[in-house]
């Protein structure tokens, strides 16, 4: 049997990763049919950048459209599926865009329903390239994952069908790859401005250890007083942070990492 393939969209979620998504998606023809968001005014700016008509009421989007595109945040989510559950949309397809929430969250409301899952951080206006970026398939059926592996297909050619576990540890991966990365360089440029130095000194690290981990397996360019067990060092930098309770435990628990892992 030929299944058609996903021509109109309607998208639930007007923030980083709704503007991303219904934008590349309009780009490459598209239709975005109707675009609803907790706050009306931003629906209506990203309604405006696709063409797409904004509604007021999550119960008034189109009942036309091939593919509903949950994109709000998790702890949003559960209410949101109750609302379009009241939509009289049973039998249409949905997906949400969660790294970390079970497609059975559709379960009880929907026939057929999934996840379109983007490994990537999204910041609105910054451009991205769909090309390298990872898109990650979940489906409660082969109509499901079909019809989502082509509109993903679309975007970018690393696309794989997963689990809900696979992607939850996947989020999980990501988290200490992205976020906590990021939130050290928030420390360290704390620590430099308390001694009057600018955070710009570091971006030359920063490049060549980022650098390093993508040419190489992280694990073995590991550098450092701790991969050196450096006892010494280890304890004078926690005499600095000693008034700082919280560094200091997370430069410990970071440092004891690395020491466990020079054993394996």
């Amino acid at each position: 049997m030929i299944i058609q393939k996903i021509h109109s969209i309607s998208i639930i979620g007007a923030g980083n990763i709704a503007d991303h998504l219904s934008r590349w998606f309009h780009s490459r023809g598209y239709l975005i049919e109707t675009v609803w968001s907790r706050n009306f005014l931003h629906a209506q700016q990203l309604s405006d950048r696709i063409n797409a008509t904004a509604v007021e009421q999550i119960g008034t989007l189109s009942k036309t459209s091939d593919l509903y595109l949950v994109c709000v945040s998790d702890d949003a989510l559960i209410d949101v599926i109750r609302k379009l559950s009241e939509s009289g949309l049973k039998n249409k397809l949905f997906a949400h865009t969660s790294g970390s929430t079970p497609i059975t969250v559709f379960d009880k409301s929907f026939k057929n329903f999934g996840c379109v899952y983007p490994l990537q951080t999204f910041t609105k206006g910054k451009p991205l390239d769909t090309e390298e970026i990872p898109f990650f398939i979940s489906g409660n059926n082969d109509f499901a994952i079909q019809q989502l592996g082509n509109l993903a297909n679309d975007l970018s050619q690393k696309c794989f069908v997963i689990s809900d576990e696979q992607r939850l540890n996947i989020h999980l991966a990501a988290v200490f790859a992205c976020n906590f990365t990021n939130h050290l360089y928030c420390i360290s440029k704390s620590l430099l401005t308390e001694n009057q130095v600018s955070f710009d000194l570091l971006h030359p690290l920063i490049r060549e250890t980022f650098q390093k981990a993508i040419e190489n397996d992280p694990c073995e360019v590991q550098t450092g007083p701790a991969k050196r067990n450096d006892r010494g060092i280890i304890r004078k930098h926690l005499d600095l942070l000693a008034e700082k309770r919280i560094l200091k435990d997370i430069y410990q628990l970071l440092s004891e990492s690395i020491l466990k892992q020079n054993e394996l």
